[in-house]
């Protein structure tokens, strides 16, 4: 409540500035383009925001993430001060390639906005670079870079705890630790049922045994970049080979449910609630509803779910970071003067540093639309339509959210899986790289090159392929199937840069 009678304080004062203010600055009209619906006129927060900064906002009820109501509005004589990125890097290209945005000094990020560079680097190892590179083009800058917590958080390990009770085991930290388990939950009934019933997990899905790969440091379906300047796709090293002889070993004895390749998604949740294997691979944000600790317990209220980390001096699966694809990422209009730039910049910053402004913006009165339990954030509001006509929790609030500030969101009593995820060291998955542009090799040929390296990655794993007598065949497939151009071209790419 002293937060909220703070904003109400300031808000009055500005008001009572107001008549001053306009006499000494005209105010600034900045056209403000975000996705899904537009706040509504005049509300509470847009005046604070008009009144704090001495501008005036204009939210047209346009919604870029629908492309095409989007390019009618900007064909139609529409332009905008700032954008949000609501559709990534395709946006973010057409709009700088269209001269539909303009760049603005480098220097501008660390003078106008520390708090937010900070914040954003903080989460990619304070790499300030590898932001900054995604969002310039031919040397200009075109775009201010955003990351946030819920979109870096690694994969996680769920894990029954009551069977490794039931057994007299510990929570496994090496993967050879991790094998005796499963063989355990597989052979010496975990559940008590007196029936041979369970397997020790299924590695199905997005997140598959991302923690095995992890401990040699790789991920599958991936390219890396090495320290002399080359590029590797992991499918062909020598890392994922021996995890997949590894894999192949565990599935031959029994240990992995043989229908990990054939089960969905779905599927898979649906035995890991039956309790038919005891170990889980997902993501922590599932975890913060209850919804995957539900699955079990709500068919077997004794059980007891865990949240495994990552095995020592291994690491878990995480997506490269991307700067312009979270869409709080903005860029300016080419009509957007520098004094509107900064003053947007100023704003957004504003937002980053001040938390009181933050929670005003995004969650709204405290008190009124949420509450503070235990240190951590509770809605007493829902209602989509009452919360638009108050301007809460709209994309103009958005800002490089930390994982301190994401915690506060969604843990609740669901403390320990995200402090188990967030302690895992990133593996990066898909690259471990930024390049600007398309590789238009892997536009031509990469799902080719993929389907050729799941086939071989499910055949080796159920055992179907010799690996060592296989190794060489497959790796000419996929050379022959374009990845040698896919590479190649990424080479050249990073060279270029």
């Amino acid at each position: 409540m002293k937060r909220f009678l703070s904003l109400v304080l300031a808000l009055a004062f500005a008001l009572s500035m107001a008549a001053v203010a306009s006499a000494e600055e005209e105010r600034m009209t900045i056209v403000w383009i975000g996705y899904s619906q537009s706040p509504e006129p005049d509300q509470e927060r847009e005046l604070y925001l008009e009144e704090r900064f001495n501008v005036n906002l204009e939210f047209p009820a346009i919604d870029a993430f629908d492309e095409e109501q989007f390019n009618m509005w900007l064909s139609g004589g529409g332009e905008f001060d700032v954008l949000n990125l609501s559709l990534g890097t395709n946006q973010f290209n057409t709009c700088v390639e269209q001269g539909l945005a303009r760049s603005f000094p480098v220097e501008w990020l660390e003078e106008y906005m520390p708090t937010w560079m900070e914040k954003s680097a903080s989460l990619v190892g304070g790499d300030v670079q590898t932001l900054i590179d995604q969002v310039t083009v031919d040397g200009e800058v075109y775009a201010v870079p955003l990351v946030m917590a819920n979109f870096m958080e690694p994969g996680i390990f769920l894990i029954r705890q009551d069977w490794l009770d039931n057994l007299g085991l510990e929570m496994p930290t090496t993967v050879e630790e991790f094998h005796d388990v499963l063989y355990a939950f597989t052979y010496d009934d975990p559940d008590g049922n007196g029936v041979d019933d369970t397997y020790g997990m299924n590695g199905n899905g997005r997140y598959y045994f991302n923690y095995v790969f992890g401990a040699y440091g790789i991920m599958k379906n991936s390219f890396y970049l090495q320290d002399d300047g080359s590029v590797v796709y992991t499918n062909t090293t020598d890392e994922y080979k021996e995890v997949m002889k590894l894999l192949q070993s565990w599935f031959q004895e029994g240990i992995i449910d043989p229908e990990t390749i054939t089960d969905d998604r779905n599927k898979q949740r649906e035995k890991w609630g039956q309790g038919l294997f005891g170990v889980l691979p997902d993501n922590a944000s599932w975890c913060s509803t209850g919804q995957l600790q539900n699955m079990v317990t709500d068919q077997n209220p004794d059980a007891v779910i865990s949240y495994m980390p990552a095995f020592e001096g291994g690491g878990s699966f995480v997506d490269y970071p991307s700067a312009i694809g979270n869409q709080g990422a903005f860029m300016f209009g080419y009509n957007t003067t520098d004094e509107e730039c900064i003053k947007i910049m100023e704003i957004k910053e504003a937002i980053a540093s001040d938390e009181e402004l933050y929670e005003y913006l995004y969650f709204g009165t405290e008190g009124v639309h949420y509450e503070v339990v235990d240190g951590y954030y509770s809605k007493l509001i829902t209602d989509t339509d009452q919360l638009n006509a108050e301007g809460v929790g709209y994309w103009w609030g958005m800002q490089p959210k930390s994982f301190e500030e994401y915690n506060k969101e969604v843990m609740t009593e669901y403390v320990e899986a995200h402090t188990v995820a967030q302690a895992n060291p990133f593996v990066y998955s898909g690259t471990n790289f930024y390049v600007a542009g398309e590789n238009e090799a892997n536009t031509w040929y990469g799902a080719d090159v993929v389907t050729i390296a799941d086939t071989y990655y499910a055949d080796a794993l159920m055992g179907r392929v010799d690996i060592d007598e296989t190794w060489d065949s497959y790796i000419e497939d996929l050379n022959n199937a374009g990845l040698s151009e896919i590479i190649a071209e990424y080479e050249e790419m990073l060279a270029a840069q």
